[in-house]
């Protein structure tokens, strides 16, 4: 081989580690310290300079007269897209603020109607905090119409669907329902979310349609082999307003299973029964006048749910700071309710604690922890991250307790 063919060898494989050195660079760009792909960086720059311009607009749609005002906020609307959620709530809020030019806020009402559902998502934010729209009543109408056109759209997300099914609770309580209504029906997708909306709102349907309802709901369920669900629960909830005593047997039913559904079955009862929540009344009398205000049966409650919550959030630190005078009762709760998973989990505690447990006074308990014991939260955190909890459900035991020992709990 003559020396004219190596030099040509030699080019071209310079030009190929050229070559894939440029193509591994073309794949892999840095912006800042994120490595992503030309068409991701290309997409973000070009989002940061739409954002640039849409900001500046809107500083020079300050200086405009009412009217220009509106048409100009109402065109950048219209121009958004779905990397701009921002922006888009950005000009909403203004064009409520704007809201006596009626021109601006129909047209305003008029591309979130024509939106994908995103808009009315947006829109139905921005109502959660400005009621002040529905008190107008000729506002109200134009924007509940948008929302009512939008709301079918949403159906697929939970989220969304409640979100705005609430705005239009807001602005007009009666008509809310003629919306909602076609779009609830058990197994549809927002069914579930819907009817949790109508329970708060405390608007419940007709008595045959809740039976109706429930009807559909046990033959899905018994399709797909499940003993209960959330659906059910939240039926009877409604069904209770009506018949009670029907719907508390066929929550006390579901109160003893050990899944999901069980749980909320429990809060409902608690509420039917007006009991003390133990996340809500209990914790605020025992803030305001300590454990020895509660009864046996609502400590028992209060202090095997407390329980719960540490260990489902694997808060050591809070535990010992909040409750670590109290253990041994907590212990004795936590066997009354019917979890000695979670007691013995408790007797572990108490067993690395100093000599007499920990100070009663919350303020020598504190000083305590973050000196001489500064070490037992790790210690405690280990305990509860290797305890075997043998899948007990502390929490619904505790609200169990409640209910089936109502008659040592005060009323709300």
């Amino acid at each position: 081989m003559g020396p004219m063919p190596f030099f040509i060898i030699l080019v071209l494989s310079g030009i190929g580690c050229v070559g894939a050195w440029a193509w591994r660079n073309w794949q892999v760009v840095k912006i800042g310290p994120v490595k992503t792909t030309p068409a991701m960086a290309w997409a973000v720059m070009r989002s940061g300079r739409r954002q640039a311009w849409l900001e500046r607009r809107l500083e020079e749609v300050e200086d405009m007269e009412r009217g220009a005002r509106g048409a100009a906020l109402n065109e950048l609307l219209e121009r958004c897209d779905d990397l701009e959620e921002e922006a888009a709530t950005k000009i909403m809020e203004r064009l409520m603020e704007e809201r006596r030019d009626r021109e601006a806020l129909a047209r305003m009402a008029r591309t979130v109607r024509n939106s994908d559902g995103r808009l009315a998502f947006l829109l139905a934010r921005i109502l959660a905090q400005k009621r002040e729209a529905a008190a107008d009543g000729e506002v109200a109408e134009i924007l509940r119409e948008s929302l009512a056109r939008a709301l079918p759209r949403l159906e697929a997300s939970d989220h969304e669907a409640r979100a705005v099914a609430l705005a239009l609770f807001t602005l007009n309580k009666a008509r809310a329902w003629e919306v909602i209504r076609p779009l609830m029906a058990p197994g549809r997708p927002a069914f579930g979310a819907l009817l949790e909306l109508v329970q708060r709102e405390d608007r419940a349907p007709e008595e045959a349609l809740i039976r109706e309802w429930l009807r559909v709901e046990a033959a899905r369920r018994i399709d797909s082999g499940r003993s209960a669900s959330a659906d059910e629960v939240r039926l009877l909830a409604l069904l209770a307003k009506t018949r009670r005593e029907e719907a508390q047997m066929r929550l006390q039913e579901i109160m003893r299973l050990p899944d999901f559904p069980a749980t909320m079955a429990a809060e409902a009862l608690i509420e039917l029964h007006d009991l003390p929540h133990p996340r809500g009344s209990l914790m605020d009398w025992v803030d305001e006048d300590g454990l020895e205000c509660l009864s046996p049966d609502e400590a028992t409650t209060y202090l095997a749910d407390r329980c719960s919550y540490y260990v489902a959030h694997q808060l050591a630190d809070t535990l010992l700071e909040d409750s670590g005078a109290e253990l041994p009762q907590m212990r004795d709760a936590l066997l009354r309710v019917g979890a000695p998973g979670g007691a013995e989990l408790i007797e572990k505690i108490i067993a690395v604690l100093p000599p007499g447990g920990l100070p009663k006074d919350k303020d020598e308990r504190l000083a305590y922890l973050r000196g001489e014991g500064h070490e037992l939260e790790h210690v405690v955190f280990r305990l509860m991250h290797d305890h075997d909890y043998r899948r007990e459900e502390i929490h619904l035991l505790a609200l169990r307790h409640a209910v089936e020992h109502r008659a040592g709990f005060r009323r709300v």
